[in-house]
């Protein structure tokens, strides 16, 4: 059963155990009494079965009408109405207790019995039966108007989290078709380069690409993946991107996972890592990458560390200037700033910047799985 039809389900008991009780509590109340007789609970049946009236009159037809208009005019119709609906009511039943009811209670035409809510000739009793039915009734219409609003909006912040979770898939959604031919552009140029002078290995490379391709076709698209299967495709990923760099290039990485249950957002690292690789290798000169995944008791840890490729200033006032890495800024460190917005909203922290020596590129990511 839905969420939903749960909640539909416990407002329909809701409202006929709150019924229930308000028509058998005149019974419960006087059957105790020396001379109880049933004729002595109609009134309290009269009034509550107004007040039953006015209530779903008021929750599924007038309220629902009125609320289609401007909420200023809606407001005022429904106050004015409440008041006229109480009031005509509230004089009615007191007249059907002074008039009618008086015959049905005493059918012998004596006065009514001393326990008898009815006394006729008495001007402050009626004024007084007529008060307490009138804000009887004005209570039922405004719980009938807080029920209906508690429910409108329910109702909205169930269709505003709906739309939240579509936004948010959308925009993985579009997260994903970015990152594809991102990546894929890097492998195929590193490819590339393998073709003229070692086909042997560019084969080999080729295959090991048609697994990380099927990784992100089949098995990326799920909201989290196995932490295992995104630590084999970020290995695979820099044991292709170790075919294009030149033995200036030196590539630290670790991995150890504590327990192969965790599960991760996909493509999450992936984007640091092609950042280093992009901004961090430079042929001509020794370069450095650092990798390091760690996980303990449901939290992971994750260093990437690259020399800096170019460095800009980037002047903070008049008299000085600190250097910024270009890997600093750019699509994929967005995509994972967004990825953590989505999948660890309060669960993460990311510190990257410029290493306090100036000399690399730092990024460190700790999360909460």
């Amino acid at each position: 059963m839905s969420k939903f039809s749960l909640l539909r389900s416990a407002e329909t008991t809701a409202h006929i155990i709150s019924w229930v009780y308000l028509f058998s509590f005149p019974v419960f109340f006087f059957r105790n009494g020396p001379d109880f007789n049933w004729r002595h609970c109609v009134p309290q049946f009269a009034t509550t079965a107004t007040m039953c009236a006015l209530f779903y009159f008021n929750y599924l037809y007038l309220i629902p009408l009125l609320m289609q208009k401007k909420e200023k005019a809606a407001y005022r119709t429904l106050i004015i109405t409440g008041l006229y609906n109480a009031f005509v009511l509230a004089t009615l039943l007191e007249l059907f207790f002074n008039f009618p009811l008086r015959h049905f209670m005493s059918p012998t035409g004596d006065k009514p019995s001393h326990i008898s809510f009815v006394r006729i000739g008495c001007l402050h009793i009626f004024i007084w039966g007529f008060v307490r039915n009138f804000m009887t009734l004005l209570a039922t219409s405004g719980i009938a108007f807080t029920l209906y609003l508690s429910h409108r909006w329910h109702q909205s912040e169930t269709e505003r989290q709906q739309a939240e979770t579509a936004r948010a898939e959308a925009e993985l959604r579009a997260l994903r078709h970015q990152l594809s031919p991102h990546f894929l552009l890097n492998a195929l140029n590193s490819i590339y380069s393998l073709v003229t002078f070692d086909g042997d290995k560019a084969q080999r490379t080729l295959v090991e690409l048609s697994k990380m391709l099927r990784y992100q076709l089949y098995e990326s698209n799920a909201p989290y993946v196995p932490l295992k299967k995104e630590v084999e495709f970020l290995q695979n990923y820099i044991a292709l991107m170790q075919t294009r760099i030149t033995e200036n290039t030196r590539v630290n990485a670790t991995f150890r996972i504590d327990d192969d249950n965790l599960i991760i957002a996909p493509n999450l690292l992936i984007n640091i890592v092609e950042n280093a690789f992009k901004h961090g290798v430079q042929p001509s000169c020794p370069s450095l990458i650092e990798l390091c995944l760690t996980t303990h008791e449901g939290c992971l840890t994750f260093t990437c560390r690259n020399t800096i490729k170019k460095t800009i200033l980037m002047p903070l006032d008049a008299g000085t200037a600190i250097p910024q890495a270009d890997n600093a800024t750019g699509l994929g460190l967005q995509q994972v700033k967004t990825l953590l917005q989505i999948h660890y909203p309060d669960r993460h922290e990311w510190t990257h910047g410029v290493s306090t020596d100036g000399k690399h590129y730092e990024s460190v990511l700790t999360i909460r799985l």
